[in-house]
């Protein structure tokens, strides 16, 4: 079985390079190894999301390439999962490009922390069409939470509470500081820093899902009142 299995990964890592032959890409070390670690266990033995990798590798910054090929087997094997679903491969491969073309540390922090989250919303906006993504991200442009910083200094951090606050969109324990209007130079800043830029990475990601569920409920309702208007 062992043997088998072997031999089964072994065919894998032929059938990409066969692939990755065709492809003009800089077939680098970290091309190389990232390749290679999905032609072993725990990934499965199938092609499977290489094939969505490959799509999406030149769009990465090299640095991104290097932080994506260092990402835990749990957190790309989450793709796996989500591609072997039926129907469901080319909408993720899509939106998951639209992201790391929107905004590249989604892809990396969105695997790395909240893999299911980034997942849903790749597959929302995969079947846009490209005049209702730009729509789309033109919305989120206004929005509040892409005013805010990705990563945050101290003085950054305290603009974007005193900002978010009334909207309720921060962690709890930086809420509950805030309330209690202790002074700033006792608070754990480090911490509720790090807190913050974790809990608006989730909360932009699920805005991105529904700030397209909104835009196909309105695109819905004025097909409706057209057809009405004519009946």
């Amino acid at each position: 079985t062992i043997a088998l299995v072997a031999k089964q990964y072994n065919h894998k890592l032929k059938e990409f390079q066969k692939l990755l032959s065709m492809e003009s890409l800089d077939k680098d070390a970290v091309l190389q190894d990232f390749s290679r670690r999905f032609c072993e266990p725990p990934f499965p033995t199938e092609l499977g999301a290489l094939t969505i990798w490959l799509d999406l590798w030149p769009h990465f910054t090299q640095a991104g390439q290097r932080k994506l090929s260092q990402l835990p087997a749990p957190c790309l094997n989450h793709i796996e999962s989500r591609a072997r679903k039926p129907g469901r491969a080319t909408h993720l491969s899509l939106g998951l490009k639209r992201l790391l073309l929107h905004k590249e540390d989604f892809i990396i922090q969105g695997l790395r922390l909240y893999p299911h989250v980034l997942c849903r919303s790749a597959e929302t906006i995969g079947p846009l069409n490209e005049s209702m993504w730009d729509t789309v991200q033109k919305r989120l442009s206004k929005h509040r939470l892409w005013a805010i910083n990705d990563k945050l200094t101290e003085a950054e951090f305290w603009q974007a509470a005193e900002r978010l606050e009334e909207f309720r969109d921060l962690p709890q324990p930086v809420l509950d500081y805030l309330a209690a209007e202790r002074p700033e130079d006792e608070a754990p800043v480090e911490e509720f820093i790090d807190s913050v830029e974790r809990f608006l990475l989730r909360k932009k990601l699920e805005k991105i899902r529904t700030s397209t569920y909104q835009l196909l409920r309105g695109e819905i309702e004025n097909r409706l009142i057209q057809v009405n208007t004519l009946s």
